[in-house]
């Protein structure tokens, strides 16, 4: 295959080459070059040459990356990689998400003792070849608790309607925010976190790299019905850095212990599409989450 994309793409140049001509475009140093590229590129095609390619950074590293640090510096007893080529809209992205944190809390109730959890991964796509995305995963609950970290990555896309400001990392997040109040008494007494952000430290037009939420930030939003409103809004708009600004904002004025929503690391020299990250601590015989570890990865401090 990639000997039919190397003639292919030789044709290409010598075409290019032929069009100029005929309309006599070509002056004399353009027509040496051209000519030498072409002619270089026929008589090298079929020679052999030592080629090393090194990969310094990928999407596939970064997941890694994550999977390493989650288990070895964030302690979770569990990691896990659901894909790493995500293509779908901000919207199922974030309903697929839900329906497997779910599935999660489901089966765990399921038992009070040691059990192993095998779960359907609905984001697994069988035309997109992934090292890590199969048909389903396991879960091993040894103890009374069990830390998880789910990692998703790819790039997800939305279609954009308002004024508002953002980009589809934060819109991810504002949609599960929603999502989490919805359904908050299944977690009122009880933590999650989710953070979604680019790899690049830049999520759309904006000097965020995503966003953060977890049961505090939710809870704090629950209590404020211009917040609720505000989300609603946001969502319908577009605004969601808008929305994170003025909830960092109103978090910082009152009493609340929650950490700041945006995720700001700075540009980071590279880009290899999105990562989100949904921790949570699944217990045996409960249908409920409960706290998560302290350290959330990616997650920033006031």
């Amino acid at each position: 295959m990639l000997k039919k994309a190397w003639h292919e793409l030789v044709q290409c140049s010598r075409n290019a080459l032929n069009v100029l001509k005929k309309y006599e475009l070509l002056d004399t140093e353009l027509r040496r070059l051209l000519s030498a590229a072409s002619t270089n590129f026929g008589d090298k095609e079929e020679k052999k040459r030592d080629l090393h390619n090194l990969v310094v950074c990928s999407n596939s590293i970064a997941v890694e990356c994550a999977l390493k640090e989650g288990k070895s510096k964030f302690d979770f007893d569990q990691v896990v990689c659901l894909t790493n080529t995500f293509t779908g809209t901000v919207e199922h992205l974030v309903e697929t998400i839900f329906q497997v944190v779910t599935q999660c809390i489901e089966k765990s109730a399921q038992s009070s003792r040691h059990i192993c959890l095998e779960l359907e991964n609905p984001l697994y796509d069988s035309t997109l070849e992934s090292q890590f995305s199969k048909p389903s995963f396991t879960l091993e609950l040894s103890k009374p608790e069990t830390a998880i970290l789910l990692v998703v990555a790819g790039e997800s896309t939305m279609s954009v309607s308002g004024a508002g400001l953002g980009g589809r990392n934060q819109h991810v997040v504002l949609l599960a925010l929603k999502k989490f109040i919805e359904n908050f008494k299944v977690f009122e007494t009880h933590k999650f976190v989710f953070l979604s952000a680019g790899t690049d430290g830049q999520d759309g037009p904006t000097d965020a790299a995503g966003a953060v939420v977890d049961s505090d930030i939710a809870g704090f939003v629950l209590n404020s019905e211009a917040l609720l409103r505000s989300l609603q809004l946001s969502i319908s708009s577009c605004d969601s850095h808008g929305f994170f600004t003025n909830l960092d904002s109103e978090m910082f004025k009152s009493d609340c212990k929650c950490d700041r929503a945006h995720v700001k690391t700075g540009l980071t020299g590279t880009n290899v599409m999105d990562l989100v990250f949904v921790a949570l601590t699944l217990s045996l015989n409960s249908n409920q989450i409960k706290t998560i570890p302290k350290k959330h990865p990616g997650k920033e401090q006031n």
